[in-house]
């Protein structure tokens, strides 16, 4: 009896334990659905500028239809155009224009600015960078690496070509070896008016003079005219910056120009002729200094006059001595009147 009395006690203390641990799980759970969800952190704008262009903002996700206006995307999103054009626009004020029949990845870190370039094709226009931060694009074949200026990507079978029109760029070679690492050869710069063709055959870098027909070419004189309307933007901005950096200098002169012409109160050891109040300079107030003491004739004269020395008390003198006594006559003279 004693047996099936413990078994059951046992039995009993453990199903409240069960059933204290399901209750505790069902209250975290709540406590987690009640959770504020993370701010997502959106470092690119994308904007439509002709017919369609979809985005998704992560490999789980379904693309979307961007038909009109923007939209905010996060890193690690990915753009792909059909027949539409689009831009992308960089919290530093950097752009990157998209020609129809181009897929993108956008990435973001604190090391800066990572563009994966599967197809199709591109134009970078990189504000500077700072500290360490650079600006790549990553293409089947190639690396190109800047910290600022502007330059176009184009990736088609294979072969992937960079047009730098503004300073350099770093170009390395890009494969993939048996095991799926990814190699990179030595960097080659590519500076303005040249351009570097990278074939995924030959693995090598071909470097030229910008050729004719790519000049003479659609979406380059558009990318031409675009950098063009950047640049006056960019301008525009700078100066709009500089005449309020100007406008705050000019106000801090006039601050520290009124502070000079108006001095503030001086505060002042006690004063003893005040029974040891505090004795304040205002503004534009002289100190002025005591009367000169009169000559000693004067107080002679005057001996009531107030002292300048005893806050204006009448200051008692005592009275000129008495002159001096006759002088006595000679000792013989004397004697002979006696006799």
């Amino acid at each position: 009896m004693k047996k099936v009395v413990f078994i059951g006690g046992i039995v009993l203390l453990l199903s409240v334990v069960i059933v204290m641990v399901l209750i505790s799980q069902t209250r975290t759970k709540k406590t987690l659905v009640n959770l504020p969800e993370k701010k997502e952190v959106t470092p690119f704008v994308l904007t439509l500028k002709s017919g369609v262009v979809e985005y998704r903002k992560s490999t789980i996700d379904a693309y979307v239809v961007l038909a009109t206006g923007s939209a905010a995307l996060p890193s690690k999103s990915m753009v792909k155009t059909g027949i539409g054009t689009a831009e992308v626009l960089l919290e530093n004020g950097s752009q990157i224009s998209i020609d129809e029949n181009t897929e993108i990845t956008l990435n973001a870190d604190s090391m800066g600015i990572k563009i994966q370039q599967f197809l199709g094709n591109t134009w970078h226009r990189v504000q500077k960078l700072l500290g360490v931060q650079t600006y790549q694009v990553i293409t089947p074949t190639a690396v190109a690496t800047v910290r600022g200026t502007k330059f176009g990507v184009r990736t088609l079978l294979g072969i992937s070509k960079i047009i730098t029109t503004e300073n350099t760029v770093g170009v390395q070679l890009r494969t993939i070896n048996p095991e799926g690492k990814e190699e990179l050869g030595k960097e080659e710069p590519v500076s303005a008016g040249n351009e570097s063709e990278i074939l995924e055959a030959e693995k090598e870098i071909i470097i030229q003079k910008i050729s004719p027909a790519e000049r003479e070419d659609k979406w380059f004189k558009k990318n031409e005219e675009f950098d063009r309307e950047y640049d006056k933007k960019v301008d525009e901005i700078k100066k709009e910056f500089e005449d309020i950096k100007k406008e705050e200098e000019k106000k801090e002169r006039e601050e520290y120009s009124n502070i000079e012409r108006n001095p503030t109160p001086v505060s002042r050891l006690p004063s003893p002729d005040r029974g040891g109040e505090r004795e304040e300079d205002m503004e534009g107030e002289r100190i002025t200094p005591p009367p000169a003491r009169p000559p000693l004739d004067e107080i002679r004269e005057n001996p009531t006059q107030p002292s300048p020395n005893r806050g204006g008390e009448r200051e008692e003198r005592l009275p000129p001595p008495p002159p001096p006594p006759p002088t006595r006559p000679p000792l013989e003279g004397v004697s002979k009147e006696s006799e």
